[in-house]
Parts: C-alpha cells; sequence; structure tokens
C-alpha cells in the first residue's frame, strides 16, 4: 500500500506540474503557430493590398503583382540555393580520407 500511495503522490505532482507549465490545462496557441498565423495574414495583406494599389495606378494583369520581377524569379533562386547546399555538402562533408586529391608542394 505504501508503494501504491507513493506512486499516487508523484503521478499526481507530475501531472500538478504540467499543468502549471502547459498553462493550467487550457489550450492556447504555441509561440509557432501565433508567428505563423501573423506571417501569413501580413503576406495576404502585402499580396492584396499591392494588388490593389497597383490597379488603382492602372497596371493591368500580371503587372499588378507586387515586385513581379522578385516574385518571378523566386523558383530559380530557391533552386540555386538548393543546388549551392548540395556543393558545399559533397565537398565538405563526403570528403574521404582516400581522396586521390593531393595538395601541391
Amino acid at each position: 500500500t505504501y508503494t501504491h500511495t507513493r506512486a499516487r503522490t508523484e503521478c499526481d505532482a507530475a501531472a500538478s506540474a504540467y499543468q502549471r507549465i502547459s498553462g493550467g490545462g487550457e489550450e492556447r496557441l504555441t509561440d509557432g503557430s501565433i508567428l505563423l498565423i501573423v506571417f501569413f495574414v501580413v503576406l495576404f495583406v502585402y499580396f492584396v493590398g499591392g494588388f490593389a494599389y497597383l490597379h488603382h495606378n492602372g497596371r493591368q494583369g500580371a503587372d499588378r503583382v507586387p515586385n513581379k520581377e522578385f516574385w518571378w524569379s523566386l523558383p530559380g533562386k530557391i533552386k540555386e540555393g538548393f543546388c549551392f547546399t548540395a556543393y558545399l555538402f559533397r565537398k565538405y562533408v563526403t570528403k574521404s580520407e582516400t581522396s586521390d586529391y593531393q595538395p601541391l608542394p
């Protein structure tokens, strides 16, 4: 009975500590969730506001996208970043001791 009572007390203490850490058992948004919500709201406002502003100034079609050149070049820049990272990985991480590379004297 002593072990059972002791285990129950430890379990209650752990549950109590968890409730204190997690905000008392109530569900709330995490910091990452709040950051993502703010990011997407700002992105939405940026595109809708920029589109409306450029439309008001007489732009037509795809020219109404704010900073169109940047957004059109973004996929290529992402691909270039991945290729560069893969190059660095191959160059520095997978370097083996049995390489046939010989430094100059």
